[in-house]
Formats: structure tokens, C-alpha cells, sequence
């Protein structure tokens, strides 16, 4: 997908829920909050690379971020089961 300065996408805008405990909370699709950025376990193992789907809500950890920031310009994601 392009980016057009000025044009508000919501298909690439993004949401937060309510904390889930220690700063953790969901990561959900503005365009529709029902869908929660996901860590797929496909490999039964979170690491670096795995794939991000969107899902519903499964109160499972591999559904739980916690952004912070790195300098003034980038945020990062933490995973819960990686804390």
C-alpha cells in the first residue's frame, strides 16, 4: 500500500486497548478493534521473525505489547512472553 501524505488510511492506523497489567495491552487494527496484532504460533515458539497476523481476541499473551520508546522518532515492541 502507498503512502499519500494527508489522506488518512485506516486500513494502516492503529489502536491500543486498555492496560492489561504492567504497561501490556493489545495492539488492534483502527479499522476494526476486534482484530488484535498477533504473534502466529505456528512453531509453538515465539523468536525473532515470527510471523504477526491479525486475530480475535484469545486473552493470550502472544496478543499483548507493550510499546516503548526507543528515541524521540521510533517506538518498539516488546512481547509479553519475551519479559
Amino acid at each position: 500500500m502507498d503512502y499519500q501524505q494527508g489522506i488518512n488510511d485506516e486500513d494502516i492506523l492503529w489502536s491500543e486497548s486498555q492496560d492489561f497489567g504492567e504497561g501490556f495491552k493489545t495492539v488492534r487494527s483502527a479499522s476494526d478493534t476486534l482484530l488484535n496484532l498477533t504473534v502466529f504460533e505456528g512453531h509453538k515458539k515465539i523468536r525473532n521473525g515470527s510471523a504477526l497476523v491479525l486475530d480475535t481476541w484469545h486473552k493470550k499473551d502472544h496478543q499483548l505489547w507493550q510499546l516503548s520508546p526507543l528515541c524521540k522518532l521510533w517506538s518498539t515492541l516488546i512481547i509479553k512472553n519475551e519479559c
